[in-house]
């Protein structure tokens, strides 16, 4: 898509607020449709190998495409997948994605990194032992108050 944009610069025209718009109707629409993407890891266990993905998800229709990374090629076409949601996409996030686990490892693009990385935080939060059998109560009062938990565990302090 990059290249065919940069050997298309000659057709453009420069509109009086800056912008350049392409004469092409259909490449227009691909440049104003919003997409995100990731960076993914996919355990392949029959070759015993970390496979690379760049995951695009497209929130209009909830679609998802993949990229190989290692072969410079599509590994799946644009497809409607409904199980995949916004919510669901963040970094450090594990999604199902027609029956493969990936691992969200980072974000494809600065577009997807503005948009999204600035929805989540990272934050510590630590449950005193005399506190531990209402712990069912305590994570539903940090959903209930807009947050989401990522990555729980369990641990018994020793000393």
């Amino acid at each position: 898509m990059w290249t065919s944009l940069r050997a298309r610069r000659s057709h453009t025209k420069t509109v009086t607020s800056g912008f350049h718009v392409v004469a092409e109707p259909s490449c227009l629409l691909m440049l104003r449709e919003e997409r995100f993407a990731f960076l993914a890891e996919w355990y392949d266990p029959s070759a015993a190998l970390l496979r690379r993905y760049q995951l695009l998800y497209y929130p209009k229709d909830g679609s998802v495409e993949m990229f190989d990374v290692k072969n410079q090629r599509i590994f799946l076409r644009r497809t409607k997948y409904d199980d995949l949601h916004s919510e669901d996409l963040f970094v450090g996030n594990r999604v199902i994605v027609f029956s493969r686990q990936l691992s969200l490892v980072d974000y494809g693009d600065q577009y997807t990194a503005n948009k999204l990385g600035s929805k989540k935080e990272r934050t510590l939060a630590m449950i005193k032992p005399d506190a531990v059998t209402k712990v069912g109560s305590i994570i539903q009062m940090i959903y209930d108050s807009g947050l989401i938990v990522t990555k729980a565990k369990m641990t018994k302090l020793t000393g």
